[in-house]
């Protein structure tokens, strides 16, 4: 089971360490002059298929023992694939997996019809990493025939320390002619980047975004970070809007699309709103998403931007996913309020905490008990500190048709400080036996990392409401 800290529930994919997401230095590789092919080309070429858009190397043709330009004992297999043609040249795309330690590289490779090879960039790699503890991973990406992106991730990982993930993109345009040309980033004032985002009226409540009716956002731009859309997916961002805080930041606020991957990993439209200070990032925000991966579902929904900047918004995810060992369902809110200082960044406070279930309620639990018989389990459901730290537990006995289940809360220490029964069928067993005990559980203290409650904690257990106090006694609504 998840068990919800106070900080627990960030946006949807979303925690990166930095670094630049767009890197466009780069000098592509050129034939001084052309050079015919030392293949057959025609008779290669005639074997290929246009790809289609957007390109996925997956639809690369097999062609692996036949002369191209990558060949050798090196290779273990070779695909290759037409990116666009046209009566000046032809854009391919090859793809070379080698016999040692599975490694592969792609290029871009130009040739005029008859045969000579323009120009070529490397446009993919992936490296394993056994050498240096580096590994890395580049594809091209392409909705056009004349512009590719180049995606990076590079997977750090160093004895006695956590990996790093890192990513960044880069462009390639193809000429006219058929050479192939890094594209610089925008060079346009942000004044003039800030231009292209509509103004919007504040206090404002955000909902699921209509991208279809939003301008793209462009990849080229260097004000804003595309690295965290990296890590999901080939996710497209939007101008949403834009809105001055007196005294204060400027928030722009991006509109994202929908992100499907082959990992079970969905994400609805989502708004991410960013604070610029001095035309630069000082912080940034989910204040609306929806994913689910692996049947687990997470929301940051509510939320509302006020006039003074101020932010409040719920993060709510599932308490556990298909196929949990535990009994019931539920999810975790928090609820949280977000303020920014005198620099643009935020100043987050957390103002609510509940977990929510209908499953506590007498008949939900009889039908329970009856497909799931035998369990016996102490879970914890919530942790927080205001005046004292307090956390809340569920007891949930079932054992030779002698049922309880009730919540309740202890200290640091573990000492139970109150109880709040939901469900009693004990005839045979005492009450006594079967409750939570002092010292009972152990190694969920809250601990130094957890924010301060500043406002209530509750159980929403179907159509009852129980608010926990600050001394860890449960009132029921």
């Amino acid at each position: 089971m998840k068990r919800l800290t106070t900080s627990v529930l960030v946006a949807p994919l979303f925690a990166i360490l930095s670094c630049g997401g767009n890197s466009n230095a780069h000098t592509e590789t050129q034939t001084d002059t052309l050079k015919t092919a030392s293949f057959g080309f025609s008779d290669w070429i005639k074997n290929l298929s246009v790809l289609d858009k957007p390109l996925e190397l997956t639809q690369l043709k097999d062609v692996t023992g036949k002369s191209g330009p990558l060949q050798g004992d090196q290779y273990a297999t070779v695909e290759a694939g037409i990116l666009s043609r046209n009566d000046r040249f032809i854009a391919v795309i090859v793809k070379g997996t080698l016999k040692k330690e599975n490694n592969s590289i792609t290029y871009l490779i130009t040739y005029t019809p008859d045969g000579k090879e323009i120009a070529r960039a490397e446009v993919g790699m992936q490296t394993d990493g056994e050498t240096d503890g580096t590994s890395i991973f580049k594809f091209p990406l392409a909705d056009t025939d004349a512009m590719i992106e180049v995606r990076e991730e590079w997977f750090i990982s160093k004895k006695g320390e956590d990996p790093e993930m890192r990513y960044k993109t880069r462009f390639l345009k193809l000429e006219s002619d058929g050479s192939i040309a890094a594209v610089p980033q925008e060079t346009a004032t942000f004044d003039a980047f800030a231009g292209r985002f509509n103004d919007i009226s504040l206090p404002l409540t955000v909902s699921e975004p209509d991208v279809a009716r939003l301008k793209p956002l462009s990849k080229l731009t260097p004000y804003y970070n595309f690295e965290e859309l990296m890590r999901i997916g080939d996710v497209r961002a939007f101008h949403y809007g834009k809105a001055a805080i007196p005294g204060g930041p400027l928030y722009l606020l991006y509109a994202t699309s929908e992100t499907k991957n082959t990992s079970d990993y969905f994400q609805a439209p989502s708004v991410q709103l960013v604070s610029y200070m001095n035309g630069k990032e000082a912080d940034h925000l989910w204040i609306w998403s929806a994913s689910s991966s692996e049947g687990v579902e997470s929301s940051t929904k509510d939320a509302v931007v006020e006039k003074d900047g101020a932010i409040t918004l719920s993060q709510t995810e599932d308490a556990d996913g298909p196929g949990s060992d535990y009994p019931y369902t539920g999810k975790f809110k928090n609820m949280y309020r977000y303020k920014p200082d005198a620099s643009g960044k935020f100043i987050k406070t957390l103002t609510g905490l509940e977990f929510i279930s209908p499953d506590f309620t007498a008949a939900a639990l009889k039908k329970i008990m009856t497909e799931q018989q035998n369990v016996v389990m102490t879970a914890m459901i919530l942790r927080f500190k205001r005046e004292m730290p307090v956390s809340v537990h569920l007891k949930w006995h079932d054992q030779n048709g002698e049922q309880l289940v009730e919540f309740f809360t202890t200290d640091q220490a573990g000492k139970v400080l109150d109880k709040y029964q939901v469900y009693n069928t004990l005839k045979k067993t005492s009450y006594a036996e079967v409750s939570a005990k002092d010292g009972a559980v152990t190694g969920s203290q809250v601990d130094a990392a957890d924010e301060k409650l500043e406002g209530a904690a509750r159980l929403v257990l179907g159509n009852k409401t129980v608010t926990i106090a600050q001394d860890g006694m449960f009132v029921p609504q």
